[in-house]
C-alpha cells in the first residue's frame, strides 16, 4: 500500500486504506467505527504489534 501498489486491502474482517496522509481501518461488518490513523502512528502500532508477537513465540515466554 505505501509503495502505491494498491489503494486498499482486506483482511480480518477490517478493510485498510490509505486516504491522504492517514490510513482508515474500516469494519467490513459494523462491528466498530472507522478509526484512522496517521501513517506514522499506524506503522508504531504494527512495530508494536510484530514485537510482542515476538515477544510471545520465544520458548520460554510468559504468558
Amino acid at each position: 500500500m505505501k509503495v502505491g501498489e494498491i489503494e486498499s486491502l482486506s483482511g480480518n474482517g477490517t478493510v485498510q486504506e490509505i486516504v491522504g496522509d492517514r490510513v482508515l481501518l474500516e469494519s467490513l461488518y459494523e462491528q466498530w467505527e472507522s478509526v484512522y490513523f496517521t501513517i506514522a502512528e499506524f506503522e508504531e502500532l504494527l512495530d508494536d504489534c510484530a514485537a510482542f508477537l515476538d515477544s510471545r513465540s520465544r520458548p520460554g515466554a510468559a504468558g
